[in-house]
């Protein structure tokens, strides 16, 4: 299941954070879904190594074999955006998403 939520850092800003999605993704589509996001959304996304705290490069995304530390951060809130392409485009179902916050 995906997780979704709102990660606050002031009053006005914060993160939207995707876990458990870079799992069952190769990394040509994990970087490819983060290239969609950006272009679609006009924000910035990264993945990051939850185990570090360290953001992904490109490059280094394609050369990892273990995708079940990695999650996704955007800038702002954008849960219901990303909820709504997960389900059209990769195919979820509303019970395969949680949202938490």
């Amino acid at each position: 299941k995906i997780t979704l939520f709102y990660q606050s850092r002031n009053k006005t800003k914060g993160s939207t954070i995707i876990e458990n999605f870079a799992k069952g993704l190769s990394s040509k589509n994990l970087a490819e879904f983060i290239q969609n996001i950006k272009k679609k959304l006009n924000v910035t996304c990264v993945a990051i190594d939850s185990t570090t705290k360290k953001s992904i490069k490109k490059k280094a995304l394609q050369q990892l074999n273990d995708y079940n530390n990695i999650i996704i951060q955007l800038q702002g809130n954008n849960i219901s955006k990303i909820k709504k392409i997960l389900i059209e485009k990769y195919h979820y179902s509303e019970d395969d998403i949680i949202i938490r916050g």
